[in-house]
């Protein structure tokens, strides 16, 4: 799940500089962009946003036509600073909101309380995907929307368990695989061949594999299944 906290003023800035550096939060200072540069930043790239009481009141309305979510949820933060206490505005996703603890909403919390907490609940998805295959996946161009993504996500965390499972792909891991799904071994390689195909057809996999994730792959190398499932259980 990707996230994104735009800074409106100076009491955010090292709240900002901790959710990224220890939650992979992307952010960015409002002072760069006028109302529509925001709505237009964050409404195909984000799941979640973090805005100050200003910004809110002055954007949400636009950002909220403009989104391409099927719902949206706000929860506010209390944010104490000193002996000041700020209100942060969490807007996200409805599948989402129900991630993130109550605690984040019901109580006044310091710098490091909301980093700790934002930390927790990123570290896995609301399927249980690690935070870093969910960026990987976003990076490389890997579609939801494909059958073969699921599919992928459960193998490599098989494969996390039972590294023997990429010896015995077609008796072995696609069967447990589609046990999960209800669909048989056969469904589950087509549609992580699927996927792998799409993403190979982008042309974001090597260079993002390559260059951010260790991997070491050939400009025009097309992965097996296998491959793939096994790198992407090391991330």
């Amino acid at each position: 799940m990707k996230g994104i906290f735009i800074e409106s003023d100076d009491s955010t800035d090292k709240l900002a500089e901790k959710l990224k550096f220890c939650c992979g939060i992307d952010t960015f200072s409002a002072a760069d962009f006028d109302d529509s540069g925001i709505c237009s930043l964050v409404k195909a790239n984000y799941e979640f946003i973090l805005v100050g009481e200003e910004m809110y009141k002055s954007v949400f309305f636009e950002l909220s036509t403009r989104f391409s979510w099927f719902s949206v949820r706000t929860g506010t933060i209390k944010f104490v600073k000193g002996f000041s206490v700020h209100r942060l505005y969490h807007i996200c996703k409805g599948d989402s909101e129900r991630m993130f603890p109550i605690e984040l909403y019901t109580r006044q919390l310091d710098e490091n309380a909301i980093v700790d907490l934002f930390r927790r609940t990123l570290a896995t998805n609301d399927n249980g995907l690690p935070a870093k295959l969910s960026r990987f996946f976003t990076k490389i161009g890997l579609s939801r929307t494909l059958k073969g993504y699921a599919y992928l996500v459960e193998a490599s965390r098989l494969v996390a368990v039972a590294p023997e499972l990429l010896g015995n792909l077609t008796k072995g891991l696609y069967p447990l695989v589609g046990d999960k799904f209800g669909v048989s071994g056969s469904v589950v390689e087509r549609c992580i061949r699927n996927a792998v195909d799409s993403v190979i057809s982008k042309g974001k996999f090597c260079e993002v594999a390559n260059s951010l994730y260790g991997g070491n792959f050939g400009k025009y190398e097309k992965p097996t299944n296998g491959e793939f499932i096994s790198f992407i259980s090391l991330i």
